[in-house]
């Protein structure tokens, strides 16, 4: 990259930084002026839920980052080895200060001890706040929604239709205004939290499809990657649309309606990437790609007093992203 290409693209990525910083200011805002501030806080909050805008905002920057990543690599292999990398680590770390808090008496942990089994298998995947599990710490429940980006974006790149942004941003944001009273979204929710072994149930059979999908799609190649990142597109789809109400009911389409719209903003602003057609790995294999190099903000932050809530569970401020 010549000295005059790198110049333009830090400007370009400029405005990302500035905006994610402010949006993380306005998240710690939100937490810290539950304890301090409360005069502060309960005058800015007649207009504008600062909390509600940081996170959203780092949702329409996922939008725009995570396709640039897909697309520079060229490879759902390579894209899903690097969000393993990426996101597992930390995940685990939190998993365990948390356990470590809980323990100790420093922090709390909702329905602590009900089926730490299904609380397991939800954590698998990072779907717990879309399946029958818990938020360790709360932050989490935008990871479950990160991980449904993830899996459709990576099933419509490995169709090629990865590109018709604006289609997908507008179909979900219709559809949560259209469908919202309508279709049964907590369907899976009801039936899981019936006496027995429901939430475990629930959870093993979502792992399972999840494990075969993605592990078709990172170990085959061509018609059975495909195959396996369609199975997990699918199995997420049907999540957010039968098993989901918090924070809200029906924000799941809402946040991927956000999401998409960073991608198209990626689409008008930033790519660089080869258009479809270019030789590029839809499968294992990957090539040589341009465009935008990954930025992914951290996925967690700070423990609180109370480190976990099940899905569901009303919350007085609005939940940080999980980054």
């Amino acid at each position: 990259m010549s000295q005059t290409a790198a110049t333009n693209h830090e400007r370009r990525l400029a405005w990302l930084d500035a905006l994610r910083g402010f949006a993380a200011l306005c998240v710690v805002f939100d937490h810290g002026s539950t304890l301090l501030l409360l005069p502060v806080r309960s005058f800015l909050y007649q207009w504008l839920n600062l909390g509600q805008y940081g996170v959203f905002v780092f949702f329409l920057v996922s939008g725009y980052i995570v396709p640039a990543s897909l697309e520079r690599k060229g490879s759902v292999r390579g894209f899903w080895i690097s969000r393993a990398f990426r996101l597992y680590p930390m995940f685990l770390l939190v998993l365990v200060l948390s356990a470590v808090a809980y323990k100790t008496g420093h922090g709390t942990v909702a329905n602590a001890g009900e089926h730490p089994a299904a609380a397991v298998l939800g954590w698998l995947f990072m779907m717990q706040n879309l399946a029958a599990g818990l938020n360790v710490p709360v932050v989490t429940w935008t990871l479950s929604y990160e991980m449904v980006f993830y899996l459709l974006l990576a099933g419509l790149f490995s169709w090629g239709v990865h590109r018709r942004s604006g289609l997908y941003a507008t179909a979900f944001a219709v559809g949560a205004v259209a469908l919202g009273g309508v279709l049964p979204m907590a369907a899976l929710g009801h039936w899981s939290n019936r006496p027995g072994q429901g939430p475990l149930i629930l959870n093993a059979i979502t792992d399972v499809l999840l494990l075969a999908g993605l592990g078709l799609t990172v170990l085959s190649r061509s018609r059975l990657s495909r195959a396996g990142a369609s199975l997990a597109a699918l199995v997420a789809l049907v999540l957010v649309t039968f098993n989901q109400s918090y924070p809200y009911p029906w924000s799941g389409c809402v946040i991927l309606a956000l999401m998409f719209t960073g991608t198209v903003i990626y689409r008008v602003w930033g790519d660089s990437a080869p258009r479809e057609g270019d030789s590029v790995s839809r499968g294992g294999d990957s090539a040589p790609r341009g465009g935008t190099p990954p930025l992914h903000p951290p996925i967690t932050e700070g423990l609180r007093p109370s480190v976990a809530s099940p899905r569901g569970d009303g919350a007085q401020t609005a939940p940080p992203p999980a980054r």
